[in-house]
């Protein structure tokens, strides 16, 4: 269950990785989620990711509404949970 939010929102996605593999993994992985769209009632929401030195972050444009912020959240969760 998503909380109230306040408008204008940034949706971040933080990925651990194992330090062993932390180059590889979260190059393949900022690729798998740069560009991802998600639909949501409000429009598209397309995803922007960016390699931190510990973890992906992966950020979108504004949410506007919590309905928007939840789909996209959800929409996240099974396209991570699908990535490799």
């Amino acid at each position: 269950m998503v909380g109230r939010f306040n408008r204008n929102c940034f949706v971040v996605l933080l990925v651990e990785v194992d330090n062993e593999k932390a180059g590889s993994a979260k190059k393949k992985l900022a690729e798998e989620l740069e560009g991802l769209e998600l639909s949501t009632q409000e429009g598209p929401v397309i995803f922007k990711a960016r390699i931190a030195s510990t973890s992906v972050e992966v950020g979108g444009p504004e949410i506007t509404s919590d309905d928007m912020l939840e789909t996209a959240l959800l929409q996240l969760k099974d396209a991570a949970q699908t990535t490799p």
